[in-house]
């Protein structure tokens, strides 16, 4: 999950015509990070996946996606990931 977010985040740097690798590696790490439950990654990866859609011309399903973050960290109470997703969703 980690890894794969990590993945992700580093092809949208290094190749940001490569939007489509960078799509399917997030992808990815949605899906293992759902299957096991871990939350606090599967919201975190999430406003990465907010990033890459706006960057791709895709606001409204980023704010959609960030909101779902956002949802996600109210509920967990991580307040300080909380604050810095809301900041995205503001910087969109």
């Amino acid at each position: 999950g980690f890894a794969q977010q990590t993945l992700a985040e580093a092809l949208s740097c290094l190749d940001p015509a490569d939007r489509e690798g960078s799509a399917r590696a997030m992808h990815h790490a949605i899906r293992v990070q759902q299957e096991i439950g871990v939350r606090p990654d599967l919201a975190r990866t999430y406003v990465g996946q907010a990033r890459l859609l706006h960057a791709g011309g895709e606001s409204e399903r980023a704010r959609a996606v960030l909101m779902e973050s956002i949802r996600i960290f109210q509920d967990i109470g991580m307040t300080s990931e909380l604050h810095r997703a809301e900041q995205v969703l503001r910087e969109l």
